[in-house]
């Protein structure tokens, strides 16, 4: 057993936050006991944390580089690790290759997997998109999404965003590293809503449902998972850090979610649904896109996330400017992304706030 100075720990870790209140108990033990060293003391102990997780390695994992800040509401990013980073940073940069792929004879496209209903990211993708379009170029927005009911407002979703219909095309479709047929989708069923959201309004209990519905996966024990998650870790009910678009997940989702866990049953409710299924270079050459042309891409496929990334990076000329995958950065499962990102030669760093520790990676030169 290694000591625990050794052992790896994720900075937003129990642990962690643990040896950081520590740190300032005894800080201000320290003053109290020696006027004269306590202001170095407590500078040394309220670094350490931070110095100590930055520089050591998780088992021989890279340590994010920077912290990306999505919410556009100008609330403080309080996340390790430091320099932060907003999405605007990035509108130059990403303006700037959509401009060299439309002179190249291009289409610039901006790939989401996993949109589910698309209204929690509009806060994000309006002003983005408008951030490109001020290069005096438009880009393809490529929503891909599994769900049916789904479609007509995600076809919808250009009002909302600005932008020509033409500009955003919906492909409802599962996706995966390597498809065989359609795929099986585990998911709670809208009773689960209903049973426990009966007190509900119909708005809140829409919400409810939508939030549950877009927790789907290939794997049937992430629903367990997700709903434990949300029930025992203190963040999600507090909403700590989180952008206004998702203070009703916080106010209405878990609550109920709570209520589910405590039940205990909540996997009587799960069901699955055969959906279609496309790979990296089935879906590039179903919508006629050049792995090249794609200027961004998030994925965001409920535990799919690593395979999908995988099967695209495969392709000839695929390096957008920006990538980002929902999963936890100190995983296991995440170390081959960290590893290809980084011989790719992007510069790779951690989200907070609202979706906290998904892998970001840039391919230019800092911002």
């Amino acid at each position: 057993l290694k000591p625990f100075w050794l052992r790896p720990m994720a900075a937003h870790s129990p642990p962690a936050r643990a040896m950081g209140r520590r740190a300032v108990r005894l800080c201000g033990a320290l003053g109290a006991a020696s006027a004269a060293c306590s202001a170095l003391a407590c500078e040394v102990f309220r670094r350490w944390p931070e110095t100590f997780y930055r520089e050591l390695p998780l088992d021989g994992q890279p340590l994010p580089a920077f912290a990306l800040c999505e919410t556009a509401h100008g609330r403080p990013c309080r996340v390790w690790p430091r320099p932060a980073r907003w999405l605007s940073d990035f509108y130059e940069p990403l303006g700037r290759h959509a401009l060299a792929v439309k002179a190249a004879g291009g289409k610039p496209t901006i790939v989401h997997i996993g949109a589910n209903d698309f209204t929690e990211d509009i806060v994000a993708y309006e002003p983005l998109l408008r951030g490109v379009a001020a290069h005096g170029v438009h880009v393809r927005l490529l929503l891909v999404e599994p769900e049916q009911r789904h479609r007509t407002k995600l076809l919808s979703r250009h009002l909302d965003l600005g932008v020509p219909a033409s500009s955003v095309t919906v492909v409802t479709a599962a996706m995966d590293g390597l498809c065989k047929g359609p795929l099986v989708q585990y998911l709670f069923s809208r009773q689960l809503a209903e049973d426990f959201g009966s007190q509900l309004s119909g708005n809140h209990l829409m919400a409810l449902y939508n939030s549950m519905n877009s927790w789907r996966s290939a794997d049937k024990q992430r629903l367990s998972r997700v709903i434990h998650a949300l029930a025992t870790d203190k963040t999600y009910s507090t909403g700590e850090g989180s952008s206004d678009a998702f203070d009703l997940f916080h106010s209405i989702v878990v609550p109920t979610v709570r209520r589910i866990y405590e039940a205990g049953n909540a996997s009587e409710y799960i069901i699955e649904e055969k959906v279609p299924c496309l790979n990296g270079s089935e879906l590039v050459a179903q919508e006629s896109v050049s792995p090249a042309d794609i200027v961004m891409m998030t994925i965001d496929a409920e535990g799919l996330d690593v395979p999908i990334f995988m099967g695209f990076t495969a392709l000839d000329g695929f390096r957008p400017t920006l990538q980002r995958l929902e999963g936890t950065w100190h995983l296991q499962r995440m170390r081959i992304v960290l590893q290809r990102l980084a011989e790719k030669g992007y510069k790779v760093g951690v989200s907070g706030q609202s979706h906290p520790e998904d892998v970001v990676a840039y391919a230019e030169p800092p911002v």
